[in-house]
């Protein structure tokens, strides 16, 4: 990933585009979208962070075990793990709030 999400995929594809040409299958595609994002839906933080979070400390724990193994810190991969948590976790946040603004409320 290359910048905010505002930046990265504020574009509809070229196999996308041409779906979002037919009014009823653009609509189908916006409400299919706004109840992904919505409360309590797959693409939120609250319903990602948990799985994340999960996998964060199990790439801790395996870093525990390396540096107990090697006898050495290896603090640089750690901070590499707890930032790439926090950037997916800030991307997932960025790209609902696109989507939220771009998507508008529903019918």
């Amino acid at each position: 990933m290359q910048g905010p999400a505002s930046v990265t995929a504020p574009y509809r594809g070229v196999i996308s585009g041409p779906y979002h040409l037919q009014p009823e299958l653009d609509r189908a595609y916006r409400d299919t979208l706004r109840e992904a994002i919505a409360p309590g839906g797959p693409f939120t933080v609250e319903n990602i962070e948990p799985e994340l979070r999960s996998l964060r400390d199990l790439l801790l724990e395996d870093l525990a075990l390396q540096e107990a193994y090697m006898g050495a810190p290896r603090d640089q991969r750690r901070g590499v793990i707890n930032q790439a948590y926090t950037q997916i976790l800030a991307h997932v946040a960025a790209t609902k709030a696109r989507l939220d603004a771009e998507l508008g409320p529903g019918e």
